[in-house]
């Protein structure tokens, strides 16, 4: 995670272990520092972010027997936009233990959509949801 701190001039930076050990309350403040530029909760980017989410999960409801272990969702957008429209971005990446019908010599067929990765993608929308609804609930942001 790297976000830059108007306040301070300089970036907040997590490397990729730095989520590994979350608890919930953690994850859901690590997301508040994503969003937050050292001034306030750039809120202009989460309508599109959420947008973009529900269309991910709606494409993924559609596949039916497709796994997607331990892959990640990417979030990026430009705090420093000169543009009306807010510029983010929502990638699915790593996937290195998915897997899909007829995929190598995977005998296993899964029924149904990947149910795990779409309850995790309908809690993120609910926290975006949430700190769009109260982007100051109380979050240290300087951790």
């Amino acid at each position: 995670m790297q976000v830059y701190q108007v306040n301070e001039r300089q970036y907040l930076c997590r490397d990729k272990y730095f989520g590994r050990g979350l608890s919930t309350k953690g994850f859901i403040d690590t997301l508040h520092q994503f969003l937050h530029n050292g001034q306030r909760i750039v809120t202009e980017v989460i309508p599109p972010i959420v947008d973009r989410l529900v269309a991910l999960r709606r494409s993924i409801e559609q596949h039916e027997s497709y796994r997607f272990f331990a892959s990640s969702i990417l979030l990026s957008y430009e705090g420093n936009s000169t543009s009306n429209v807010p510029l983010c971005n929502v990638h699915m990446i790593d996937f290195a233990h998915s897997t899909k019908p007829g995929f190598l010599d995977d005998k296993i067929k899964y029924p149904g959509p990947d149910n795990d990765c779409l309850h995790a993608l309908d809690n993120l929308v609910s926290i975006l949801n949430n700190l769009l609804q109260n982007p100051d609930a109380g979050v240290n942001t300087r951790t």
